[in-house]
């Protein structure tokens, strides 16, 4: 595969476009330093994940990318500002190949089992004591399920007790 100057332009331009909405001051300044390097690592990168998905036989549906980039637009209206539609549906394209990528890579190769759960959890706080753990399932995507996980989680915060949430 070419990546052609005017692509790698193209690039820059969005990332520049997206660190200006996020930066100001001296932090943007500091970020813009390195675009370029950046760019180009993300360029290979990209490059190199594609390459490993044909590979391994790896696709990524429509249906996928579409939801994803509903969900994201939902969830921040301002991503519209920067990014067009075919811009944002091609960086949830290689988010998506990435995750399956290093999920069938890495994924496959990493084993965490019970006894090295505790070891690490003893390491990182110095005693033995066992914690319970639940979560509450809130069904659908829309405002409504959002409204109603939004006061599930402000009446826990409140003291709210878990079995009367779930």
């Amino acid at each position: 595969k070419v990546v052609t100057a005017r692509e790698l332009q193209s690039l820059k331009d969005l990332q520049r476009k997206d660190l200006q909405q996020r930066l100001k001051g001296a932090e943007l300044a500091e970020a813009l330093k390195s675009l370029d390097k950046q760019v180009v690592d993300k360029v290979i990168e990209n490059l190199l994940l594609e390459i490993r998905a044909e590979e391994l036989a790896i696709s990524v549906n429509d249906k996928e990318i579409d939801q994803r980039v509903e969900s994201i637009t939902r969830r921040d209206p301002s991503v519209s500002e920067v990014y067009t539609e075919d811009q944002l549906k091609d960086l949830v394209y290689k988010d998506i190949l990435r995750r399956q990528v290093m999920g069938r890579e890495v994924g496959s190769r990493v084993r965490v089992d019970d006894e090295d759960v505790k070891k690490a959890c003893l390491a990182a706080t110095g005693d033995n004591r066992e914690v319970e753990v639940g979560h509450i399932l809130v069904k659908g995507q829309d405002e409504a399920a959002l409204a109603k996980a939004q006061s599930i989680r402000k009446d826990l915060n409140g003291g709210a007790g878990f079995e009367m949430e779930a």
